[in-house]
């Protein structure tokens, strides 16, 4: 007689699971079809389709806030578009790159070589280490010439090659000099401020779209599509599916915490041994979850945006609101960057920079008033424990080795 299993302690291993294809509950799955973005798509496709017929087009920028659809747009639309391309007998390589993964020039210019040899054998790599970064230029362009047409080059998360310690300008301006079709993603409209003339002149942005955030109706439209393959019939209350949709709506229409919310929820039930997933299985759901979001969104922010959580967390304690205000927040940066022999960013971009960490729900704003003639200013807490914000940062640093030498600096100057 075979040792019983440890896993078979657990009650729910007992039964099967409440989860028929867990793909569908995966925020990076990407469904054929995009409930509620039809609009969007065939606006964008209207602006690349010219690319088929040899045409030139402007580059192409997609805003939006996080969870809103545009990364999935943009890959149903190449993935179709690569389909077109070879019903046509044509050779146009389309290369999507994460940007947050890939910051460096050298490591972009790499990864976009290793997205073209997909297209043709013929394409060089650069080796991971030892080019300078005018080799790297010449492999490109030499890779280039094996294709006819110009390739459509994405770069998501775009924003993130113009954080602290990084210019995009030479990357964005060098790449616009090429046989290029750019198409930018970000959730941060504001890192056109970081454009230099010449590479804002290449960029003018003509072709700017916005995805909005989705509603309560649309988010429970996403789920009850997936729902439908991930589960079996009647597995989901729809009262849960709705509670669902609402919650991940307050936290800015986020898809993506819809999903996870509905997964989180199921696997819930699961250790409750029930067939159906419930209201109170989304309530226990989304106490983890916002455990889970806070890390998220910390792993999300830039290094300008990490320091200025550092510089809210040491700025709050001394502030007779209970708050800190803006100006208070603002100097404590100075002084975090200066202690670091960097360069710190104008008051006015900085404040940027605040209202994305408010849209992230790492802090709070509330204007202030002081009277007439006493001005208005912002006060800014944190919306979690000052422990979070070094461990989450201090995770984000394992996760990312090469950040080490950039953040760690930043944690101890203030510890």
């Amino acid at each position: 007689m075979s040792e019983p299993n440890i896993f078979d302690r657990i009650p729910s291993q007992a039964k099967q699971s409440i989860i028929i294809d867990a793909k569908y509950l995966d925020t990076k799955f990407v469904p054929d079809e995009l409930p509620h973005r039809k609009e969007q798509i065939n606006d964008l496709v209207g602006l690349i389709a010219p690319v088929l017929k040899g045409q030139t087009i402007q580059p192409i920028t997609i805003y939006g806030p996080p969870g809103a659809g545009k990364t999935a747009a943009i890959t149903c639309i190449g993935k179709e578009f690569k389909r077109k391309v070879a019903a046509l007998g044509k050779q146009i390589p389309w290369a999507n790159i994460n940007c947050y993964g890939n910051t460096s020039e050298y490591s972009i210019i790499r990864r976009f070589c290793c997205e073209l040899e997909q297209s043709n054998k013929n394409i060089v790599i650069p080796p991971e280490t030892g080019y300078s970064i005018t080799q790297v230029y010449t492999t490109l362009e030499r890779n280039l010439e094996n294709f006819k047409s110009p390739a459509i080059l994405v770069l998501d998360e775009i924003d993130q090659i113009f954080s602290k310690k990084r210019d995009g300008n030479s990357t964005l301006y060098r790449l616009s000099s090429m046989p290029i079709h750019i198409i930018s993603i970000t959730n941060e409209p504001s890192f056109r401020e970081f454009l230099d003339p010449r590479t804002r002149s290449r960029n003018n942005f003509a072709n700017s779209r916005i995805f909005p955030s989705y509603n309560a109706k649309e988010l429970a439209d996403i789920l009850s599509k997936r729902a439908e393959h991930a589960f079996g019939p009647d597995s989901v209350d729809s009262g849960a599916m709705q509670y669902c949709a609402a919650l991940a709506a307050q936290k800015g229409g986020d898809a993506r915490i819809a999903i996870d919310l509905l997964r989180f929820a199921a696997q819930e039930a699961d250790r409750e041994d029930s067939s159906t997933i419930l209201e109170k299985h989304v309530k226990c759901a989304m106490e983890s979850l916002e455990v889970s979001m806070v890390a998220q969104a910390i792993d999300q922010l830039d290094i300008t945006q990490s320091v200025l959580l550092l510089a809210v967390m040491d700025t709050q304690p001394y502030q007779n609101y209970g708050a800190a205000r803006t100006g208070d927040v603002y100097e404590t940066y100075v002084n975090i960057c200066w202690r670091n022999k960097e360069r710190p960013l104008t008051q006015r971009m900085i404040v940027t920079h605040l209202n994305t960490l408010e849209k992230y729900h790492l802090i709070s704003m509330r204007a202030k008033s002081f009277g007439r003639g006493g001005g208005r200013t912002s006060l800014i807490k944190l919306t979690i424990p000052n422990k979070t914000v070094i461990e989450s940062l201090e995770n984000k640093i394992r996760a990312y080795p090469e950040l080490k030498d950039v953040i760690r600096p930043y944690v101890e100057s203030i510890l």
